[in-house]
């Protein structure tokens, strides 16, 4: 059979990898493998000469580098050198060697829950402990949930907490914060007179200051005038003829008027003779 054409005897036949570039999938997980242990080995090499630079007795340094949960140090001493305190040696290195840090968070302390020992059998053997942090992370905290438990996670924040957990967690920790700053006093302040502080501060869904800051949504041009800078609450008050209604305590007593409340929040009539 003759072929017209000599450029036609050859023809190129597809293999069965529909790709020529594609590498077998064995061969990808290798090197995919071979990529992981070498992004390992740089942090380790790394993190290993950060902290044998600390002294010159570190001789091997090991770490846990998928949980970050611990690290074992070995260290080696001349014979001829006087004895060394191991004890306040792992102390100062381990102070100055972190092995996983959490940003916001500076420093961290484990105590024992003495309300929890409190509440439950003093016999008892149980123990709850705290862990007590400078600085704050909540959202950090959080990937944690095998080791903490989230539904009592607390801060002193209260910008945090109405922003995480909501309003009405910022008006309990408000109220607990204050009982924590007169009960370093001895003091005992009713509850009612905190919680009505805590509920004018936050009753607007949003966490305000209880000063001059947090009174200028108040509707009561007097009572704006009388706690601070009467000048400038005043011009406000007339350049948006702004109306005064008298029912908050400070605008009656302003105006010569009996406050409504206590026993200002009823009339007595005097019974007329027949």
């Amino acid at each position: 059979m003759n072929h017209d054409n000599d450029d036609d005897d050859e023809q190129e036949v597809p293999g069965n990898d529909q790709g020529n570039d594609e590498e077998p999938p064995r061969k990808k997980a290798r090197k995919m493998s071979d990529k992981n242990t070498h992004v390992d080995n740089t942090i380790y090499n790394e993190r290993f000469g950060n902290v044998c630079k600390h002294a010159e007795y570190i001789q091997e340094y090991i770490a846990d580098l998928d949980n970050n949960l611990w690290c074992r140090l070995t260290m080696i001493f001349p014979a001829t050198q006087p004895r060394i305190d191991l004890e306040s040696l792992i102390r100062s290195e381990t102070s100055r060697t972190p092995i996983t840090s959490i940003v916001g968070i500076q420093n961290c302390f484990i105590a024992e829950n003495k309300e929890y020992r409190a509440k439950t059998n003093k016999d008892s053997n149980d123990v709850e402990y705290i862990l007590s942090t400078e600085g704050e992370n909540i959202n950090a905290l959080m990937t944690y949930y095998q080791i903490f438990d989230l539904r009592r996670i607390y801060t002193n924040n209260i910008h945090r907490m109405a922003q995480i957990f909501g309003i009405e967690a910022a008006n309990r920790t408000l109220i607990r914060e204050i009982n924590r700053v007169f009960g370093a006093y001895g003091i005992e302040v009713d509850y009612r007179h905190l919680s009505l502080l805590a509920d004018y501060m936050t009753y607007e869904g949003v966490y305000k200051p209880c000063n001059r800051l947090g009174l200028r949504t108040n509707a009561s041009p007097l009572q704006k005038i009388t706690f601070e800078t009467s000048t400038t609450y005043l011009r406000e008050a007339l350049l948006h003829g702004e109306h005064e209604e008298l029912q908050s305590p400070s605008s009656r007593l302003v105006t010569g008027r009996m406050v409504q409340c206590g026993t200002g929040a009823f009339d007595i009539l005097t019974k007329l003779s027949s």
